[in-house]
């Protein structure tokens, strides 16, 4: 599930996304898709875990489309389950 909060200490909005992340068998894959959504505009940062093939994906702004980062996961060589992405705001 992909929340959106507020980054209170910064008065800005910032979203927080899990996104399952299909296709990662090593450590290789998950540098490979940190790399691809971290050069993504507007993502703050990314820190992948290959048990249980998820992508933590903090965004700048809680306006920021996820489309590019579903994009940039496919380029990798992966798939985003998107279907299954659900935004929750605080």
């Amino acid at each position: 599930m992909s929340t959106a909060t507020m980054a209170r200490s910064a008065g800005i909005p910032a979203a927080h996304l899990d996104i399952p992340v299909a296709g990662m068998t090593c450590a290789s894959c998950v540098g490979r898709v940190e790399r691809a959504v971290a050069a993504v505009e507007g993502v703050k940062s990314v820190a992948i875990n290959l048990a249980t093939e998820r992508a933590q994906v903090t965004l700048s702004d809680a306006k920021v489309d996820i489309g590019p980062i579903a994009e940039a996961i496919r380029n990798a060589g992966y798939e985003p389950a998107e279907s299954t992405i659900e935004l929750k705001i605080d």
